[in-house]
């Protein structure tokens, strides 16, 4: 009698089991047909902390004023190279944005890739040092207190070889890097947003400086110390790097 009840006892228990087990398994596999909203908002695992749920349907502006949390006065915002449909987009923003654009001298047209980055230079300087042709950079002193610089990225026919493209990019990390740099051990963060589908150049603004990315519009949180480098270095191959750019110390 207790063989058969022990029998019927295991027999109910497998059963159970099994019906477990299937339940499982149409679950899983009624999920794998729901379907997942895609997010085109992409987050660096360095600042996942910052960077939240809440963050994965609001702009640029939004994200960026949280983490300022300023209080009792407007954010700065530096514009460089940006086009009246981005002025108009500010102009809604004025209560919390105070702008001021940043003019520069654009770059010759003839000039091309190659002339900033050849495929050969006299390293040996046997006829002369080698120089890289200018990049007008304009003065930034009559610029203070900048927290964003905002850039409009050209992403013309010639792609990413454009020298127009270079100079926004030489323009912002020199603005950034002017008003960040305070003294060796101490920076003061100055974001940036780079809009346009080409992005920034990723030789200049590392990956592991950005914070979001969404659409055509790229944050990042620049690391002062690591841009300045970038900005004592020549503007291309077309030049050997002085010793000092090494360190970012001058």
């Amino acid at each position: 009698m207790a063989s058969k009840f022990s029998s019927s006892f295991s027999s109910k228990h497998f059963i159970l089991y099994l019906f477990i087990l299937y339940l499982c398994l149409f679950i899983l596999i009624l999920s794998s047909f729901i379907p997942t909203k895609p997010s085109n908002l992409v987050i660096t695992s360095r600042h996942q902390q910052v960077f939240k749920n809440e963050f994965k349907n609001v702009d640029w502006f939004i994200a960026i004023s949280k983490l300022f949390k300023i209080k009792g006065r407007k954010i700065k915002v530096g514009l460089v190279n940006v086009d009246d449909h981005i002025h108009s987009q500010l102009h809604g923003l004025e209560d919390h944005v105070e702008t001021v654009s940043i003019g520069f001298e654009r770059v010759p047209k003839d000039r091309k890739w190659e002339d900033y980055f050849p495929e050969w230079i006299d390293e040996d300087k046997k006829w002369g040092s080698p120089k890289c042709p200018e990049i007008p950079i304009p003065k930034l002193e009559g610029y203070k207190d900048i927290d964003v610089v905002l850039a409009r990225v050209p992403c013309d026919k010639e792609g990413i070889r454009d020298v127009f493209r270079l100079q926004v990019n030489l323009v912002v990390a020199n603005l950034v890097v002017g008003e960040g740099w305070m003294k060796p051990d101490a920076h003061r963060k100055v974001y940036v947003v780079f809009i346009g589908s080409c992005g920034p150049m990723v030789e200049i603004f590392r990956c592991d400086d950005l914070l979001m990315h969404r659409g055509d519009y790229w944050v990042y949180m620049p690391d002062i110390g690591r841009l300045k480098q970038k900005v004592l270095m020549p503007v291309g191959s077309c030049q050997v790097a002085p010793g000092y750019a090494e360190t970012g110390t001058n």
